[in-house]
């Protein structure tokens, strides 16, 4: 697959597909830039990308605007990946309607806070921080660890997928006894650590390449490092 022409399956975005010199900013894009600045106070920092006044890399020279990081776009508008600047952690910040999902922070934040934090039956995606916005008193901004889906890398041995179904579970059976029933666990919302099988990360879109979108990015396997 060429670099930058489709997202790798599992990330947040992909490549515009456009055949033009500028890739612009949806709208949905420009929500976050509007944004930028304000989260960079609250200590998150943005991509290229989404800096005001953002002018695509590889206007004025020679390179494939595909090859350009800052060509990769996401899918979906109401989540976008970002680093916290005081360890460089790679993060995921969702937006939350709350007149549409009235009980979702409340929930997330209630497995997030001790006791139940420090259940090891708890598989809860932890809550970091939330955050109000600054301009719309009906959304909440959720930061939370960026993960990975379940399923990539596959599993190599019959142990690794017994251990990936013993957690899942035990998560929804932990959740069940705290009073809360899941009511959509499917695919796209089981979740994994990518920290044990990629140490050095990886670019939240095109999760196949390096962190810096310049080669690809290597992993462990769930045997040598379990998740």
């Amino acid at each position: 697959m060429p670099a930058g022409q489709t997202a790798d399956e599992g990330g947040l975005g992909q490549a515009s597909s456009q055949p033009c010199e500028l890739v612009p900013l949806s709208d949905s894009e420009k929500w976050w830039t509007d944004r930028q600045l304000w989260l960079h106070e609250r200590g998150y920092t943005l991509r290229a990308r989404y800096r005001p006044g953002w002018t695509p890399s590889w206007m004025g020279s020679k390179k494939r605007w595909t090859s350009c990081e800052d060509s990769l776009t996401p899918i979906w508008s109401q989540v976008l990946d970002a680093t916290r600047m005081s360890d460089g952690a790679m993060v995921l910040i969702k937006k939350v309607k709350t007149s549409v999902h009235p009980f979702e922070v409340d929930i997330t934040s209630h497995f997030s806070l001790d006791p139940l934090v420090s259940d090891s039956r708890n598989h809860c995606v932890p809550l970091y921080e939330v955050l109000d916005d600054p301009d719309d008193q009906n959304i909440k901004l959720m930061v939370m660890p960026f993960l990975r889906e379940f399923g990539d890398p596959r599993f190599e041995t019959i142990g690794e997928a017994v251990e990936f179904f013993r957690q899942v579970f035990e998560g929804l059976q932990f959740m069940h006894h705290n009073g809360v029933a899941h009511r959509d666990c499917m695919d796209l919302n089981i979740m994994m650590d990518l920290k044990p099988l990629y140490p050095n990360l990886f670019h939240p879109v095109a999760q196949n390449f390096n962190r810096d979108y310049k080669g690809q990015a290597s992993h462990h396997t769930r045997t040598k490092r379990p998740v």
